[in-house]
């Protein structure tokens, strides 16, 4: 005859273990998938304020083409407004042949823009 009841307490065990087992599984696949969202929000973050900066840099070089370069001085870094955490500088050079060379650097709290721009005189 056989009893019901025997070698159950083994099985409990086993059973035990392998939830053990899982919920340590799905412990580390929920740890890693936080990092990875926690990454991923960062990283599209700075791609925003990277895209940002260089359309304020756009904007500033437009800005500084659409006038007369002759006598045109360069600004320094000053806040944008509108924009905390983001600064720009304009830098102006004369070059050799007559023509102007125009530095436009934004800074954002990630890194910078920098976009460089030259203006030649037309031959005469």
């Amino acid at each position: 005859m056989r009893v019901l009841g025997r070698g159950c307490g083994k099985k409990r065990g086993f059973a035990l273990a392998l939830v053990l087992v899982a919920a340590a599984v799905a412990a580390a696949m929920a740890a890693g998938l936080a990092a990875a969202a926690t990454t991923s929000s960062r990283m599209g973050r700075e791609l925003s304020w990277k895209a940002e900066a260089l359309s304020l840099a756009r904007s500033e070089m437009e800005a500084v083409f659409a006038q007369p370069l002759n006598g045109l001085s360069g600004t320094p870094s000053a806040e944008v407004p509108g924009w905390p955490g983001f600064y720009r500088a304009v830098g102006v050079e004369p070059l050799a042949d007559g023509g102007t060379r125009v530095t436009v650097t934004v800074t954002y709290p990630a890194g910078e823009v920098v976009l460089y721009a030259e203006r030649h005189p037309w031959p005469r």
